[in-house]
């Protein structure tokens, strides 16, 4: 088992099922895989991108590489709602810009991530429901690759994280302190 597959296990549970192409039946450069049955988040199913770190993407700031892999969780009663078909947009949008997803960047999606939710974008965070060591891990070839937290946010919230910066949004999700888990869960703003 790799490295990574045992890191992101250790966390999310085991694997049980996976895509490689996307919902037109083409082939993708990565895989998403669905993780339940344990972990550290009790009745939670994960989702994780694989294969996205294979792709050293250049950090805005100095050029050097950056490795990551995204990953979305929900209640397991809510799964899998849209996100598979999300992680696969996203990794593919970036892997396509050539640029890696950094803390406190939103995305706006074509459709909100599940039925009936008003949830149509992602924030990308650290995996603040983990602990601390799940942030990253070193795979076998001794380098190390980001886990990226895809977060669904509503309308209004991304336009909060836009005005208001990033880091104060954190701060009004601590303070709030939302079920980041479900998909329909209301606006804290």
């Amino acid at each position: 088992m790799s490295l990574l597959i045992a890191h992101l296990e250790s966390r999310l549970g085991t694997i049980r099922s996976g895509w490689t192409r996307d919902p037109n039946g083409i082939e993708l450069p990565f895989q998403v895989a669905e993780f339940g049955g344990g972990g550290q988040l009790v009745g939670s199913t994960s989702y994780a991108t694989l294969g996205v770190s294979r792709h050293s993407l250049p950090s805005p700031i100095d050029q050097r590489g950056i490795s990551l892999e995204l990953v979305m969780t929900t209640h397991a009663a809510l799964a899998p709602a849209r996100f598979p078909q999300t992680l696969q947009l996203i990794a593919n949008d970036l892997l396509a810009r050539h640029a890696p997803i950094l803390r406190g960047q939103t995305f706006a999606l074509p459709w909100p991530v599940a039925e009936g939710s008003e949830l149509s974008f992602l924030y990308a965070a650290v995996p603040g429901y983990f602990d601390e060591e799940f942030d990253s891990v070193e795979i076998e070839d001794g380098s190390g690759v980001a886990i990226v937290w895809m977060v669904p946010i509503s309308v209004p919230e991304a336009n909060f994280v836009t005005s208001s910066g990033w880091d104060v949004f954190e701060r009004k999700l601590v303070s709030v302190d939302p079920d980041l888990l479900d998909s329909g869960r209301r606006s804290i703003v």
